[in-house]
């Protein structure tokens, strides 16, 4: 094999091919579709800048530095390739609001305001989404963000006592779901459920962990509100995409964590964010839902639901991110909660029949079973 040699090692020719085949692809990828991926003035992604770009050249961003999620640094199993076959089908753009009308939530964008809470809001809106799925529509749960950021004490570090600082994770956040459940609520001012996002939070102040319903009008008691996952399944990079893309058109969509950097919060608009090699990944953990995928001028890309609100660029709070490359390490660690299909519940219908007794025996029995796993979870 032929080699050359330079002032410190031998360099083989056909490694240097290799890397120059992979950055003329690379800067082909970007440079073809640069007028179509941002807008013309943003030219901080110019990768002709000498000078690295940080955050201190963004000293008006708020948002990234609250971005709140904590990266787990466990191993968890990868459950998919016992649930689908290798052989499904992937469609070249997928969008869950589509494929799923009936359940509004997977469209919805909260903003979690000044509260490092990102991880309870898009792990709460994961979960509502998939309980919508696994009911076919019928079943439209809210769950509460404001339960899992102060209720969950081993999802946040315990270093602060406000946990809007200190940051959560998101596999914990559905751990939780899955042993202790979690109760319904909807964002500020919305009176929905049994403990909505309250101000306070909103403002970047959490309280302690109350376990009784904050809204008064809600009907149903705290405990008696709980509802619970099944298991929980994570994705890690390097990893097969389709095995990802799978998870999300069959369950939903699925909770990521990234490098929520001040460039990304200040400069992006619409457009698919490919991050330039001259600016610094340096920011907080952030967890978002990815809940779909497509391509634009021909680039592969993630479509995800932010926690900053409907006003943060152009996109109504979503933002498209180049997929499959882990840009902004958005694919290091995607988690999925699982549930069991989900049915609507019905109120018994009672008569004087022999068989309606018997049917309202089987109703008892299943509110004593239903009590006593409630009772276990309460003590557990």
């Amino acid at each position: 094999m032929t080699t050359f040699q330079t002032d410190t090692h031998f360099i083989s020719i056909s490694y240097v091919a290799l890397i120059l085949s992979a950055n003329l692809s690379k800067a082909r990828l970007i440079n073809d579709e640069s007028d179509s991926i941002f807008d013309s003035d943003l030219d901080l992604f110019s990768d002709d800048k000498s000078d690295s770009v940080t955050d201190s050249d963004f000293p008006n961003t708020t948002r990234w530095s609250l971005g709140g999620a904590l990266l787990y640094s466990g191993s968890l199993r990868e459950r998919i390739k016992m649930m689908h076959h290798e052989d499904t089908i992937v469609p070249r753009n997928f969008d869950s609001r589509k494929r799923w009308p009936k359940c509004k939530s997977i469209g919805t964008i909260w903003d979690q305001g000044q509260c490092g809470s990102c991880w309870a809001l898009s792990s709460a809106m994961m979960m509502t989404d998939r309980t919508c799925i696994a009911s076919n529509g019928s079943v439209k749960f809210e769950y509460s963000a404001e339960d899992l950021l102060t209720c969950c004490s081993y999802c946040v570090p315990s270093s602060k006592s406000n946990t809007c600082q200190r940051g959560g994770i998101v596999y914990y956040a559905v751990k939780y779901w899955i042993e202790e459940g979690v109760v319904s609520g909807g964002h500020v001012g919305s009176g929905r459920g049994c403990k909505p996002y309250r101000t306070a939070t909103f403002e970047g102040t959490s309280s302690g962990c109350r376990k009784t319903c904050r809204n008064q009008d809600y009907p149903v008691s705290y405990y008696r509100d709980k509802h619970f996952g099944v298991d929980v399944t994570e994705f890690r990079y390097p990893m097969k995409m389709k095995h990802l893309q799978t998870e999300i058109m069959t369950n939903g969509p699925v909770v990521t964590v990234m490098k929520a950097t001040a460039h990304f919060e200040a400069k992006y608009r619409d457009g698919v964010y490919i991050h330039q090699k001259n600016v610094k990944i340096k920011g907080t953990w952030h967890a978002v839902r990815i809940i779909g995928w497509g391509f634009e001028s021909g680039i592969p890309y993630w479509l995800v639901a932010n926690t900053w609100g409907k006003n943060w660029g152009k996109l109504g709070g979503f933002f498209k991110i180049l997929r499959g490359r882990n840009h902004l390490w958005i694919e290091k660690s995607v988690i999925a909660g699982h549930l069991k299909k989900v049915s609507p519940p019905r109120l018994p219908f009672y008569s004087s029949s022999r068989t309606d007794k018997v049917s309202k025996n089987v109703i008892v029995c299943v509110c004593v079973i239903g009590l006593i796993r409630l009772n276990f979870h309460s003590t557990h």
